[in-house]
This record gives structure tokens, C-alpha cells and sequence, in this order.
């Protein structure tokens, strides 16, 4: 096995855990919490609220991400 195929099978295997799909769960909870205008104070709070939801939503697609990669990889 090589190093890609490896490492592609070691997220293969933790997307399907029961933690994976606990972190996802939570951090789409977080997304609409942090996503509030409301709760907005000024401008540097609005930017540091885009970043959140950008990583967040970065890990919420990796699964997605990772297999298109593969495929891509496996041509």
C-alpha cells in the first residue's frame, strides 16, 4: 500500500466514527450560532466570524473533499 492510498483509507475509516460524526454535528450547531448578525459587535468580530464558518465549513466538506481527491488521484 502506499502512502496516499494509506492515507486515504486512515480517513476513509475515521469518517465512518461515531466521533467524526459527533464533531460534524456539533460544529454545523456552532456554524449557526456564530453565523448570527445579531450577535455581531463591530467589524473585526464580523471578520473573525467569516474565519470560523470558513474552517468550519473547510471540515464539514472534508469528507467530500478527500473523495473527490481520490478519485481524482485514481483517475
Amino acid at each position: 500500500m502506499t502512502d496516499d492510498e494509506k492515507y486515504y483509507e486512515d480517513l476513509r475509516m475515521m469518517f465512518t466514527t461515531d466521533g467524526w460524526k459527533s464533531l460534524l454535528e456539533e460544529l454545523e450547531n456552532n456554524a449557526k450560532i456564530i453565523n448570527s448578525v445579531l450577535s455581531t459587535k463591530d467589524d473585526l468580530d464580523l471578520q473573525f466570524r467569516k474565519g470560523q464558518l470558513n474552517i468550519i465549513g473547510s471540515i464539514l466538506n472534508l469528507e467530500e473533499t478527500v473523495r473527490n481527491n481520490e478519485e481524482a488521484a485514481n483517475g
